[in-house]
């Protein structure tokens, strides 16, 4: 895997999972975004399975809905920001311009 494309998934997703499983989601998803997005979505997927909170009383108190809230604006950024495309369908464009017309 190119470690550029590696580095720009990691900036999304941190420092897990390790790279083998970025490389696969990448190679399955086709892009960074939509690699980063798979990613982060089953990481709030394997959050919200659990107790978001639970507490052992007078003694220890864990709540991960801050955790929650900040994954969900992660991923809701990460859609804003990505153009995801269907190989299947994706086209290029370009300029059209006359040959004997200098610019």
């Amino acid at each position: 895997m190119d470690p550029d494309v590696l580095a720009a998934i990691r900036e999304w997703v941190g420092s897990t999972p390790d790279d083998a499983a970025v490389e696969t989601v990448y190679l399955r998803t086709g892009t960074v975004e939509a690699a980063a997005l798979s990613i982060l979505r089953t990481r709030r997927a394997d959050l919200v399975t659990g107790p978001v909170s639970w507490a052992v009383e007078g003694d220890y108190r864990e709540d991960r809905s801050k955790n929650l809230d900040a994954l969900d604006r992660l991923i809701a950024r990460l859609e804003g920001e990505a153009v995801i495309v269907d190989p299947a369908t994706a086209m290029t464009t370009s300029q059209l311009t006359r040959c004997d017309q200098v610019r």
